[in-house]
């Protein structure tokens, strides 16, 4: 399992917490895409509180990343995007579109990475 962060700081803490894990690798990324990671590697993607980051960066940001899990996901694995939203705004802008997911794979190149999606309804 490997754990990619932005601060060298989370993944100094990380590195504290979980030391006791020989199955545990921990690096810092530079946030613009998943370099180091090998291609088709990887069963799961999971993306915690990564999204909004990405989103206030600008779309091609978030679809980079979303093309990166295509490249670095095995064959049936998943990316699981945990708190996509970053703002009530966008969470409206959200609501109008036929899927959040449509404004980031929209135009990428998924041909290993099948997106399996249950939205529920969002409300302002």
């Amino acid at each position: 399992m490997t754990g990619l962060d932005v601060s060298p700081g989370m993944i100094a803490a990380a590195r504290q917490r979980c030391g006791g894990y020989d199955n545990l690798r921990f690096a810092v990324s530079s946030g613009h895409d998943l370099a180091g990671v090998a291609d088709v590697s990887c069963d799961l993607v999971l993306a915690v509180n990564v999204f909004p980051y990405l989103v206030a960066g600008g779309m091609a940001l978030a679809a980079r990343h979303v093309a990166e899990a295509g490249r670095v996901l095995r064959s049936g694995g998943s990316l699981v995007i945990l708190n996509f939203i970053p703002n009530p705004t966008d969470q409206n802008r959200c609501a109008q579109s036929r899927s959040p997911m449509d404004m980031i794979v929209q135009g990428c190149s998924t041909r290993r990475f099948q997106a399996r999606q249950q939205w529920s309804t969002m409300s302002s």
